[in-house]
């Protein structure tokens, strides 16, 4: 289901050996859709982590750093596109 008055969704598959970096505004949501998510936010002092379900509401424009525990999926509910960047991946020889 898709929280009121919030367009697009975009859903992030996570593990424990890449960090994903996003660009979020403030009122879109983080949630939880599989796994243990870990987040943290540029200038925060505390770590987010969501279960399956959980949420977390953004209060202000900001940089998201997340990855998981094992396999995660993170859902993020916006009001636009998402920007993010995914890690490199080493050159293939």
């Amino acid at each position: 289901t898709r929280p009121p008055g919030i367009g697009i969704r975009t859903e992030i598959r996570l593990d424990e050996h890449h960090l994903v970096t996003l660009a979020v505004r403030a009122g879109e949501l983080l949630r939880g859709a599989g796994g243990l998510v870990w987040a943290t936010i540029d200038g925060d002092l505390q770590d987010i982590l969501l279960r399956p379900g959980q949420t977390h509401t953004v209060e202000r424009d900001c940089t998201v750093r997340a990855s998981a525990f094992g396999p995660a999926r993170l859902e993020v509910f916006g009001h636009g596109p998402l920007r993010l960047e995914l890690p490199s991946r080493p050159a293939l020889p």
